[in-house]
């Protein structure tokens, strides 16, 4: 037979002081059960809990040891050359003269032979790393405040594509062009821009006379070459 709850017949009860006791430990009875549940189901969701941070730590784990295997095969060298490429002395432009090559001459960067450097014409070749390198070009001129100073950096040897920076002398004399850019050594994809596989610098003045532009050991001018990665598909 189903068994009755004890506080199913409480109106059938007629003496009113014992019917309320009765009532009082029902509600007693009853929030019992509802913190009883709320315990068990709070219990049950620290369990889910506990068991969903196990199931993390192993995974994470394991991702540490992929991740550990995947760095101990990782070469900055290989997978991200550089190089800065400058002149060793300075470098005499002669007046009005149509741009006249930058003739590097000492570098420093990445082993492994990643560029060609010519130095008959100074054009970089940068063939066995196709992808997008970050080129800057800084040109540092010696001290006068005639006439105009250019520098340029552009690929294909004819120059067709090219980065100028073109401005007047200043009062001060000594004055410098920053170049700088994310070019592609291979064609993008759908793209008619010309890949910079072979490029080089340039540098113009028309100040009167023969002016140099600065190279040391400290590479006053420079041309910096750094490999950011592949193309997008």
């Amino acid at each position: 037979m189903p068994q009755k709850d004890a506080f199913s017949n409480l109106h059938g009860i007629k003496d009113l002081p014992t019917r309320e006791a009765i009532r009082i430990q029902a509600d007693v009875v009853s929030a019992a059960r509802v913190e009883t549940r709320r315990a068990k189901d709070a219990g049950e969701e620290t369990a889910r809990t506990v068991d969903g941070l196990t199931s993390q730590v192993a995974r994470l784990g394991g991702l540490k040891a992929v991740l550990d295997t995947l760095n101990m095969n990782v070469n900055i060298v290989l997978d991200h050359p550089w190089f800065v490429l400058g002149l060793a002395a300075d470098q005499s432009i002669a007046d009005n003269t149509a741009s006249v090559a930058i003739l590097w001459d000492q570098a420093v960067g990445s082993p492994g032979g990643f560029y060609d450097l010519e130095t008959a014409d100074g054009f970089v070749f940068l063939g066995r790393k196709p992808g997008i390198w970050e080129i800057t070009l800084h040109v540092l001129w010696g001290a006068n405040a005639t006439g105009r100073r250019v520098a340029s950096v552009g690929s294909l040897g004819d120059f067709t594509y090219s980065l100028v920076d073109n401005r007047d002398a200043v009062s001060a004399g000594t004055m410098s062009h920053h170049i700088s850019a994310s070019v592609p050594t291979v064609n993008p994809p759908g793209s008619s821009s010309a890949a910079w596989t072979r490029f080089g610098s340039t540098a113009f003045q028309n100040s009167g006379g023969p002016l140099s532009i600065q190279g040391d050991s400290s590479f006053p001018t420079s041309l910096s070459c750094f490999y950011l990665g592949p193309l997008p598909a």
